[in-house]
């Protein structure tokens, strides 16, 4: 027989309450019902059971990988009778931004983002599409879990204005990347 498979065998024998039978550990006590208490087997067991436990129980995760957005977009042109209607979407994106938020021209091409301060971004983009365009964009994050900002762009002469907000509904286990 294997040593540790022993050691195992006579630890659980040694642990059961046998009324009257021969003690193999002199410091343990016997109860009047013949039981032993032993407090060193005791802590043992407690401490084995607890690795045992810590083991087998599932990690906790310290914080969801991202954050759930509801995100709307709306572009405005000067000189145009009305605007299309916003755009609204729901993005799952990482807890710290390390690019713009998707959407648009899949021909564009952001660039250049960069963190200027803790609670704001920049970016340039360009598109080549059917209406290639560059422009610039910015979004500031307020302190109650939203966001503003704007993409400023040129198309042909004209310039145009997509307004962009959004706010925090949630968190989300795969972002965007």
């Amino acid at each position: 027989m294997n040593p540790s498979r022993h050691a195992i065998k006579r630890l659980l024998l040694d642990s059961l309450p046998l009324p009257g039978a021969y003690n193999p550990h002199p410091g343990s006590q016997t109860t009047k019902n013949g039981e032993r208490m032993n407090k060193s087997l005791t802590g043992s067991l407690m401490a084995a059971s607890s690795l045992v436990l810590l083991t087998l129980a599932p990690a906790r995760a310290d914080d969801p990988p991202g954050v759930e957005w509801e995100m709307t977009s709306q572009m405005v042109m000067a000189g145009m009778p009305f605007s299309p209607p916003p755009t609204k979407l729901k993005v799952c994106t990482p807890v710290v931004w390390t690019a713009p938020p998707p959407g648009g021209d899949s021909s564009c091409v952001n660039s250049d983002f960069e963190r200027p301060s803790p609670n704001k971004v920049t970016w340039t983009m360009q598109c080549s599409g059917q209406m290639p365009m560059t422009g610039t964009g910015e979004i500031t994050f307020a302190d109650d879990g939203s966001y503003s900002g704007a993409i400023n762009a040129t198309a042909e002469g004209m310039t145009m204005t997509i307004n962009l907000s959004g706010k925090k509904i949630g968190t989300c286990d795969r972002p965007i990347q």
